[in-house]
């Protein structure tokens, strides 16, 4: 189980026998938890117990939260994932855990599949009809796994069936896709071994709105999207459909972040 730093309890036996909490990632919550159970400790879910919690309330906090934690897997996954494979565990855990820290290269590897289709579609290519299947059929998998997990969580936490939760949920892949850009840098940092600092992620939203530094964040996904639904219209219309999730999440975030900045920058000149 993978500790998110939110609404724990640990033993203090368990976090020394792991090495205790160290800084070297942005995620140390997660890195403590894979170490304790190399460790042979166990953790565990309990559902029936309702905390309280605060969200980021801007698209510029959220987007910056999503950044850190990303490249906070990726370092752990730098760190960890040599330990992971010398261990005793069984293939098919050693398997899952990987899969597991190694879920943050989605944006990266993301970003390459759509910078490589562009060509494609510019030279109008056609490929074997078992190669048109094989995408066909991945992009299907991949699709329909994202919407059974995000189905399943909100039907297990929420009591919501699919059709009221589906909205939800078309609306987390859209934003998630919005991150393609600031998640894929994140990551190459991490795996580059380049530092930052933490930053807490600012839940009120005098904070995650204050001026200064920020009036053009957003900028680079307004107009990623914009050249992105350009090429397809100039080229070929039709595949516009097939990259609706990407447009729409780089607008929808590059849009928002204007607007909080925008917003702050108004609120900032109001007589105090």
């Amino acid at each position: 189980m993978a500790f998110n730093g939110t609404c724990g309890i640990w033993r203090r036996e368990a976090i020394d026998d792991a090495g205790g909490w160290q800084g070297d990632t942005l995620s140390e919550d997660l890195d403590l938890s894979i170490r304790a159970q190399l460790a042979g400790w166990k953790g565990c879910y309990v559902g029936t117990v309702a905390v309280p919690g605060e969200l980021p309330q801007t698209a510029r906090a959220w987007r910056t939260q999503q950044s850190r934690w990303t490249k906070g897997y990726a370092q752990c996954t730098v760190k960890l994932l040599p330990r992971v494979w010398r261990c005793d565990w069984p293939i098919w855990h050693r398997l899952a855990v990987t899969m597991q820290l190694s879920q943050s290269l989605f944006f990266p590897l993301g970003l390459l599949c759509l910078l490589l289709s562009l060509p494609l579609i510019a030279a109008n290519a056609h490929f074997h009809p078992a190669l048109v299947a094989i995408g066909l059929s991945t992009t299907g998998l991949g699709v329909a796994g994202t919407l059974s997990f995000l189905a399943t969580g909100q039907r297990v936490t929420a009591g919501r069936r699919l059709a009221h939760s589906l909205p939800h949920i078309l609306v987390a892949m859209v934003l998630t896709s919005g991150l393609l850009l600031s998640n894929t840098r994140s990551v190459l940092e991490g795996l580059a071994g380049r530092r930052s600092e933490f930053v807490r992620t600012p839940k009120s939203r005098a904070l995650s709105t204050a001026p200064g530094g920020h009036r053009w964040h957003g900028l680079a996904e307004v107009g990623a999207g914009l050249a992105l639904l350009a090429f397809l219209v100039l080229n070929h219309a039709w595949t516009g459909a097939l990259m609706l999730f990407v447009i729409g999440g780089l607008l929808s975030i590059g849009l928002m972040q204007l607007t909080d900045a925008s917003r702050a920058i108004g609120e900032a000149r109001l007589p105090q």
